[in-house]
């Protein structure tokens, strides 16, 4: 008896300590969230179609990062003809925070023009090269977000000139398809010295534009349709007429989109962007160019519809 009167007091208070609060132990609480979001757009020839397309590339893009924040405690979801949710199931406070600011990249595009020697007093396009060169021997291997050449600019007269490296798509193709950068490291030939203006940023930007969609070039293959605002297309047309013969490049999300275009004729308020790869753009290629042209054009705009814990969602 006197036995049992001492273990089970003594069990329990072992019990007590095992099974500490988080509270005690320093967890946070977690819990299920939700977030409903809708598009809404200003370009007046967007038609729902292409609207769809759109959010559905934007769902799969968001939802790479939901996962790479939360793991499988996460899922992003297309619902109804405009939205899209955020579903969350046993996250931290702190947790929801963070999936609640999550954006796509918001890196340069835009317009620029690519930089040859001779072209502004004080420019030497050799010396960069060599630069450039001796930077990527010391990362042989890696890919362009794992190389810093921010260093390697240059200022000349008005302008910055920077390098800026080509696409997944373009590197794959010099490599035969396949981004192998471990036996065909990154070389000169993968980057392009492109003209920004005095502040570093493209001379023209998706801001200037006032809509953007699918189209096909004259061989059929798919391409991107760009109109500029009207009170922009005069100093657009400004812009690619001083470059004539000169070779422009587009900038999607910090990277160059496709192989440079030569400027043969004034450009004002319409014009297309085309691949320059065999068969053109792919599907998901040419909808990736739209969209981005429309978030950061602000022609797209994501709106928050509601929030909370275990609530419905309705689209409108």
């Amino acid at each position: 008896m006197s036995t049992s009167r001492l273990f089970f007091p003594a069990l329990l208070g072992l019990l007590l300590l095992a099974a500490p609060t988080a509270a005690q132990d320093g967890r946070e609480d977690t819990t299920s969230y939700a977030f409903a979001y809708e598009f809404t757009s200003k370009d007046p020839e967007l038609g729902q179609a292409m609207l769809d397309l759109l959010v559905e590339a934007y769902v799969k893009d968001l939802s790479g990062r939901v996962h790479a924040l939360v793991g499988p405690r996460g899922s992003v979801h297309q619902d109804g003809s405009a939205g899209f949710s955020i579903a969350l199931e046993g996250v931290t406070q702190r947790e929801i925070a963070a999936c609640s600011i999550l954006q796509r990249d918001e890196r340069d595009s835009g317009m620029c023009f690519v930089a040859r020697e001779g072209a502004v007093d004080g420019l030497d396009v050799e010396a960069a090269r060599a630069a450039l060169a001796a930077r990527l021997a010391e990362h042989a291997g890696h890919g362009p977000d794992a190389v810093d050449v921010s260093d390697l600019s240059w200022s000349a007269g008005d302008r910055t000139f920077r390098w800026v490296a080509s696409s997944d798509a373009m590197l794959a193709e010099r490599r035969e398809g396949a981004l192998d950068l471990d036996d065909a490291p990154l070389t000169v030939d993968d980057y392009l010295l492109l003209a920004f203006d005095a502040e570093g940023e493209p001379p023209f930007s998706p801001r200037d534009l006032r809509g953007a969609g699918l189209t096909q070039d004259f061989q059929g293959n798919r391409a991107v349709s760009v109109w500029v605002r009207k009170d922009r297309a005069e100093a657009f047309g400004d812009f690619t007429e001083a470059g004539l013969h000169e070779q422009m490049a587009i900038l999607i999300r910090g990277r160059v989109l496709s192989p440079p275009a030569t400027v043969v004729d004034r450009l004002e308020e319409y014009f297309v962007i085309q691949s320059g790869s065999v068969g053109g753009f792919t599907r998901d290629e040419v909808v990736d160019v739209v969209l981005e042209l429309q978030l950061a054009g602000g022609l797209l705009e994501r709106h928050l519809v509601s929030e909370g814990e275990a609530m419905p969602f309705e689209f409108k």
